[in-house]
């Protein structure tokens, strides 16, 4: 929520970070949203080292045309176990 890329990032696993750099990161991620609010509705477990996380964010974005815009939306996350903690994984 702070816009702390570098911490987000500390959040993916060690898989993702051995071919994604954090500059690549933050050009992914980029700074053209804001995120405001975001917190988990549903979290299954797959398997017992894959969940699924449903959250729901909130964010502000700037549009050349509508100017700022907050919109809302639902994000299926991956989380995996291993080595002893739960890893973010975009896939």
């Amino acid at each position: 929520m702070k816009g702390d890329l570098e911490m987000a990032y500390g959040f993916t696993s060690p898989d993702y970070r051995a071919v994604v750099t954090l500059q690549q990161y933050k050009g992914r991620i980029g700074s053209i949203v804001e995120w405001k609010l975001a917190h988990a509705k549903d979290v299954r477990y797959d398997g017992p080292t894959v969940a699924s996380v449903l959250m729901e964010v909130t964010y502000r974005f700037r549009m050349k045309v509508a100017g700022e815009v907050e919109s809302m939306k639902f994000l299926d996350e991956k989380w995996l176990y291993k080595d002893g903690n739960w890893w973010y994984t975009s896939k």
